[in-house]
């Protein structure tokens, strides 16, 4: 009979230490001059599709949509915490959206929620995000 253990694996795994192998994956896309950014979409606590956008209740208590921007890279385009910003791709769409500092996205990395007019099919829209000009 196997001995019982206080945890599995406890006297070390049967073939040895697992040899762990980093993946070439993550954010492949080639960036190209003027479009530093990848757009991604973030899961929405209350839109999750067409019917739930039909609901006058979910859209009184809905926030907001906004771009979540790591404050490194709000500070290196002179884009404040609170700012409406314009989002646009290399074909020429675009949105405006309000800008939250938040650590979760790495440098070079820029969240909206879903869904998100600029990312159609893909998971990642290459994107550049500017201030707008006061006039």
């Amino acid at each position: 009979m196997a001995k019982r253990l206080p945890y599995l694996y406890a006297e070390g795994f049967p073939n040895g230490k697992a040899k762990l192998i980093p993946v070439n994956g993550g954010l492949t896309h080639q960036k190209p001059e003027g479009y530093p950014f990848h757009l991604i979409q973030r899961p929405s606590l209350f839109q999750s599709g067409l019917l739930s956008s039909k609901s006058d209740t979910l859209k009184r208590v809905s926030e907001k949509p906004y771009m979540e921007m790591n404050p490194e890279d709000g500070k290196r385009l002179k884009v404040e915490d609170e700012e409406v910003v314009k989002i646009s791709t290399q074909d020429g769409r675009f949105l405006r959206m309000r800008v939250k500092y938040s650590l979760r996205p790495v440098s070079g990395v820029i969240t909206a929620p879903y869904p998100c007019s600029l990312i159609e099919e893909k998971d990642i829209e290459i994107v550049k995000v500017e201030k707008l000009k006061i006039i």
